[in-house]
């Protein structure tokens, strides 16, 4: 890991601690600072209105490059799965080198932070909201999620509360166990 990676993680890590983001926590797994455990919340008043647990794993040239975000958490998304990451990397791929956005980055993908405009972590809830309510379907990692928020909303909406409702259970658990 380089010396930028090292420090830029322990910066953010002290911000987080210092003002996090409501509805946000983040921290390092034990002694790796390049693997973190994540809870947001969801969007209040959408389908996405529940508690959500996630994975970073940053790479060694971070922020350069962004960290790898996994749901651990049932999640029923165009954009991932509980086995797949969640696809931001495509927001990443438009920034030119000196990391302003191109105009050919979807509107709700502009919201996502780069860690070069933000003082906090490229992870943060309004981004990972941004992508929860407004999927990339150019992107999918699940196609069948994708299919059914362009051809039948009501089927996906009732899937996504599912598997919400399940998240909140597994919280509940975690919490009281």
């Amino acid at each position: 890991m380089t010396t930028e990676t090292h420090r830029r993680l322990l910066l953010d890590l002290r911000k987080m601690q210092q003002d996090p983001p409501f509805g946000t926590s983040a921290a390092p797994v034990g002694d790796d600072i390049l693997k973190w455990e994540a809870v947001i919340f969801g969007p209040a008043d959408t389908e996405w209105e529940g508690i959500f647990t996630l994975t970073l794993e940053f790479p060694n040239n971070y922020p350069t490059r962004p960290p790898l975000v996994k749901f651990k958490s049932r999640v029923f998304h165009p954009n991932g799965t509980s086995k797949a990451p969640l696809y931001i990397f495509s927001v990443y791929r438009r920034l030119n080198l000196f990391g302003h956005f191109t105009k050919r980055v979807e509107p709700s993908l502009r919201r996502l932070c780069h860690p070069h405009f933000n003082s906090g972590l490229y992870f943060n809830k309004s981004s990972i909201q941004s992508l929860l309510g407004d999927p990339n379907i150019q992107s999918p990692a699940n196609n069948e999620a994708a299919s059914l928020y362009i051809n039948d909303r009501a089927e996906y909406s009732r899937r996504v509360r599912s598997a919400v409702a399940e998240s909140l259970l597994v919280a509940r658990e975690q919490l009281s166990g």
